[in-house]
């Protein structure tokens, strides 16, 4: 029995008075006590006809034991503890408070899709801006679980190639060309794919693939390390993570910004396979490229090399038909031609150290790589 009083109408059944008076919750009935009127309503079988609004009502009737109904207004009393201990009734109340945190957070998205899609353009804006801070919220150890994880998918696409003497002298060039104390908590591991496509591609955290078809394509060890320069500068640009948080798209940004750490990795997690493919964006292959070009020239190391080879790649597209598609870093004239304005921009050209040749013995398998040979 709950001592709390309130107060509220009675109503009779055909809405022809209506008098005022005071609520008591009993043990077994709801009671209501009017100046000439007393109504009990039981519990058993009682229902409730919530209102929202401000403040809101409760009509309560019981049309098995009274003609009367009683009106309270505001919600107070759907608190009691009375009344939330019979069970029927609690889950009267209950369904409506469902109802009403439902109807609450439909209006919330409501609210959100209607800024969304007025500010989409702004937001858009935003989302970049906010970039390099959800970057800096995923740890390198992180990147690694991420790249372990493609990097079984890598394995079961592609066999390695085994030639120890080659995958040495590539991890040379790397750490010439970015030494390991410039490398933070990033490792570089290159591994050897045994594939004809002359392709090259980079994980998070450092692992570097390089393919048997791009080692038997070029001409020189200048353009081997440029193609590495440009993988490297993938990885420490965060390119990868930056394309997993665009493709998950602004909802990950709201996520991780409302505190869901879940949420965020695993939208992260969801598009692991967008690293296989690494269809990098424009801006990721420009920025990439610069990089690279740095990255030689400080090294002493001719930079025209990977000029060269995407000119090549470039020139020999038309020829190659559906290998085109599978190329993870499909060369453009544009990028070509922005890397031979950095060369021709340069006030000096400096005496690069030539790189000794890799001597690298191709598997069996000439016929798809020998027309770029030729060129």
């Amino acid at each position: 029995m709950s001592s709390k009083r309130y107060q509220g109408t009675a109503l009779s059944d055909d809405a022809e008075y209506a008098i005022s008076g005071e609520i008591c919750l009993e043990d077994h009935v709801l009671r209501f006590n009017g100046e000439t009127t007393v109504v009990d309503l039981p519990y058993d079988g009682l229902e409730l006809d919530i209102q929202t609004g401000k403040p809101g009502s409760v009509e309560v009737a019981n049309q098995d034991h009274s003609d009367w109904s009683i009106l309270i207004e505001g919600h107070e009393i759907l608190a009691d503890h009375t009344l939330r201990g019979k069970t029927p009734i609690r889950r009267q109340i209950e369904a409506f408070e469902d109802r009403k945190d439902g109807f609450k957070r439909l209006a919330s998205t409501l609210i959100f899709f209607t800024a969304f899609i007025g500010l989409s353009a702004l937001l858009g804006v935003m989302v970049d801006a906010a970039m390099p801070k959800m970057v800096n919220l995923i740890s390198p150890a992180y990147e690694k679980e991420i790249a372990m994880e493609v990097a079984e998918e890598v394995g079961d696409m592609w066999d390695e190639y085994d030639d120890t003497n080659t995958v040495a002298k590539l991890h040379a060039i790397v750490d010439r060309i970015f030494p390991p104390e410039k490398r933070g908590e990033y490792e570089f591991k290159i591994s050897l794919i045994d594939s004809d496509v002359p392709n090259a591609m980079a994980l998070p955290a450092g692992r570097v693939y390089v393919f048997t078809g791009l080692l038997a394509i070029v001409k020189s060890t200048e353009e081997v390390a440029g193609v590495l320069a440009h993988e490297i500068a993938h990885v420490m640009g965060r390119h990868g993570l930056r394309a997993m948080i665009a493709n998950a798209g602004p909802s990950v940004v709201f996520d991780r910004v409302l505190g869901s750490s879940k949420g965020f990795l695993g939208a992260l997690a969801a598009g692991s396979q967008l690293l296989i493919q690494q269809n990098f964006s424009r801006e990721f292959e420009s920025e990439a490229d610069d990089r690279a070009f740095d990255y030689l020239v400080a090294a002493n190391i001719d930079p025209r090399g990977l000029e060269t080879f995407l000119n090549r790649l470039a020139a020999s597209e038309g020829d190659m038909g559906a290998l085109r598609s599978v190329l993870s870093h499909p060369p453009s004239p544009e990028r070509v031609a922005h890397l031979k304005k950095r060369w021709l921009g340069m006030k000096t050209q400096p005496d690069f150290v030539p790189l000794e040749e890799l001597g690298f013995e191709p598997p069996e398998r000439q016929n798809l790589i020998e027309k770029l040979m030729d060129l």
